[in-house]
């Protein structure tokens, strides 16, 4: 049985601190974003359980758009 790689083993690959995984999982603090690429591939490397949540972290940076529309009756 092949044992899971942990945030420590995916620091030590991508050569940034724990703190750093930690802020690119939770979404606590903003890591730039060449930073967060670098551990995906990282991530992708060492076959990294939550991949998925580090691609996501790089969408984030996208702004959000709200739109809205306004609705004129015929009445008068």
């Amino acid at each position: 049985m092949t044992k899971r790689k942990t945030i420590t083993d995916l620091a030590r690959k991508a050569q940034v601190s724990i703190s750093t995984i930690d802020r690119i999982l939770n979404g606590r603090n903003p890591v730039k974003q060449a930073t967060v690429e670098h551990v995906l591939e990282a991530a992708e490397r060492i076959g990294f359980y939550a991949v998925s949540t580090i691609r996501d972290r790089l969408g984030s940076g996208i702004p959000e758009k709200t739109f809205g529309f306004l609705l004129n009756s015929k009445k008068r």
